[in-house]
């Protein structure tokens, strides 16, 4: 599968790379899978599943569980629930008639997420769509969070879905390392344990 065209990026000028597998190469830091329920959308209708975000962090991107009659293009996007704005615009991404299968959307330059901001992940299609929804699994790491699902027109937001959508991000993006001074203190911390335990066993 491919991107086969990418619009400007609202807030960050990203180019956008086919699905050449290297958001599928990083790992998978927030994972709503097992879908339970295929859940069917009209031409120019879809859904989004919101992610909280608890720290600053980058993304390399992002997948649906999905299918489209005739195949062809789904468009897949980003809002920033938080300040209303389109992060990602609609880019197509090519997926097959069936099965349903995961269809990835990555990044040449990785996505920045602002910490404590809630974003909504999207998609809609150009045909009758189904999408894996009612996830039996669930796996978050890094600080995202599992928030609400909405029915979309477009990008436009129509109301709260019935169901949590299957939804993968993945990103490459380390974990925090600690600050100088908390390995100084964590330093300082071991030392004078082990000098305890020596005053111990020389008393």
């Amino acid at each position: 599968m491919k991107v086969t065209h990418a619009l400007p990026l609202a807030a960050l000028a990203l180019a956008l790379l086919g699905s050449s597998g290297f958001a599928q190469t990083a790992p998978v830091v927030f994972g709503l899978t097992q879908t339970y329920l295929p859940t069917q959308f009209t031409a120019g209708n879809g859904v989004g599943q919101a992610v909280t975000v608890a720290d600053d962090m980058t993304i390399d991107g992002f997948g649906f569980y999905l299918e489209q009659r005739g195949g062809g293009d789904v468009d897949f996007f980003i809002l920033n629930q938080t300040t209303g704005q389109t992060i990602v615009d609609p880019t197509g991404v090519s997926t097959v008639a069936s099965p349903k299968q995961w269809d990835n959307l990555d990044f040449n330059t990785p996505l920045a997420l602002t910490g404590g901001d809630t974003y909504i992940f999207g998609v809609y299609g150009d045909n009758l769509m189904t999408v894996g929804t009612q996830p039996q699994a669930t796996s978050t790491s890094d600080g995202l969070g599992v928030g609400a699902s909405y029915d979309f027109t477009g990008t436009t937001n129509t109301g709260s879905a019935a169901n949590e959508v299957g939804l993968r991000i993945y990103s490459n993006d380390p974990p925090d390392a600690p600050e100088p001074s908390s390995l100084l203190l964590l330093g300082t911390g071991i030392l004078a344990a082990a000098g305890v335990v020596r005053k111990r066993l020389t008393s």
